[in-house]
């Protein structure tokens, strides 16, 4: 999982929004807040380069843990997903029939 911040420009000012993809591949985009430029100790409320990129690192780790509002834990994993998903592979008379004509009767596939 990664993200990052980007930063728009608003009605009222430079805006800093962090973008990144969840576990279960839905991507976000959420705006962060205000940014501030000037030298010097940014007021509650606003974000620099770094403070913005520190807040999507706790999103995402957030993300991880499945902590963030809507999200939780199934306690499923890939291994089940994929045999819940196992079914037979079976080519259907059609199918094989259009592949022989497409060759050709008595011609050989190359290869």
């Amino acid at each position: 999982m990664g993200g990052h911040v980007s930063v728009r420009k608003g009605k009222r000012g430079d805006v800093f929004y962090a973008k990144y993809r969840l576990p279960d591949g839905h991507q976000v985009q959420q705006r962060l807040g205000p940014a501030w430029s000037t030298p010097g100790r940014p007021p509650s409320g606003f974000y620099t380069r770094r403070t913005a990129e520190l807040a999507l690192a706790a999103i995402i780790t957030d993300a991880r843990r499945a902590m963030l509002p809507g999200m939780r834990r199934t306690g499923a994993t890939f291994a089940d997903a994929a045999a819940s998903r196992a079914l037979p592979v079976v080519e259907s008379a059609a199918l094989l029939k259009s592949r022989s004509r497409a060759v050709g009767p008595g011609l050989a596939r190359k290869r």
